[in-house]
């Protein structure tokens, strides 16, 4: 399935977001669209880097934050590329590979 065709928001995992949150949510989501928008930079100039290394730490934080407010294909392709990031670093190989799914992340986000 691609993200074109993907529920980009779970509307449930959202509303439970907003309910666990209460009037800190706006503020909370507001950090992930901050949170988010750097972890973006850092893994598109990780990859131009051939850096595996810097691309965990933003995927992974971008997988979680993702998430917690149901954007599940977001949340699935960042863990997609961490999960690639972690392979090249055990394999010392550099990660060009991703480049098509990093375009896409910031489509999707």
């Amino acid at each position: 399935m691609s993200f074109e065709t993907a529920i980009l928001v779970d509307r449930g995992l959202l509303s439970r977001a907003r309910a666990e949150l209460g009037a800190d949510f706006v503020r909370i989501l507001g950090y992930f669209k901050e949170d988010g928008i750097k972890s973006l930079a850092a893994i598109e100039d990780a990859v131009r880097a051939g850096n595996a290394a810097a691309m965990v730490m933003p995927a992974h934080t971008l997988k979680g934050e993702a998430r917690q407010f149901g954007a599940g294909a977001l949340s699935d392709l960042a863990e997609k590329i961490e999960d690639y990031a972690r392979f090249c670093l055990e394999r010392h190989e550099t990660p060009e590979e991703v480049i098509s799914d990093v375009v896409a992340l910031r489509q999707l986000f």
